[in-house]
């Protein structure tokens, strides 16, 4: 089972592979908009980093089951599509969720959130209609953090 996790200063992992760059830029697009592109069939995603120079590519296979991941600072390798896609949209939910525990404390959580809280809906309703193929819906419900 693919895993995904943020580690706050430092990035994103997806099972062994460590993406470093800021993680609100990653959260948005890694956990959301990628996720909204890579639900529907024979489409890639490039993640450009934060910092100049450097490019992610997410890129659904032929047989639409797995993910290519590729890049400047990351080996290649492949990852199941459906499983990928919920863990990255749940780990940017466990994000948005800590940003609304601190947003009554910090004014910069209560921006980042407002930033965050469009993308994170339209990757859920396109997980709530993946394309053919994909696998993506979760088995059970998320919590609405919109």
């Amino acid at each position: 089972m693919t895993s995904v996790s943020f580690m706050i200063g430092s990035g994103l992992e997806i099972g062994n592979l460590t993406i470093a760059d800021d993680l609100l830029p990653l959260v948005q697009r890694l956990c959301f908009e990628a996720v909204e592109v890579l639900v529907k069939p024979q489409t890639c995603y490039i993640y450009p980093y934060h910092r100049p120079g450097a490019t992610l590519l997410l890129e659904a296979t032929d047989d639409g089951v797995g993910i290519d991941v590729s890049g400047e600072e990351v080996e290649q390798i492949t990852l199941s599509r459906p499983e990928t896609l919920v863990a990255l949209y749940a780990c940017g939910l466990r994000y948005v969720g800590r940003l609304q525990e601190l947003q009554t404390l910090d004014d910069a959580a209560r921006s980042e959130l407002a930033q965050l809280l469009p993308f994170q809906r339209q990757a859920r309703a396109a997980l709530a209609d993946p394309g053919p193929g994909c696998g993506a819906a979760p088995n059970e419900p998320f919590c609405n953090r919109s």
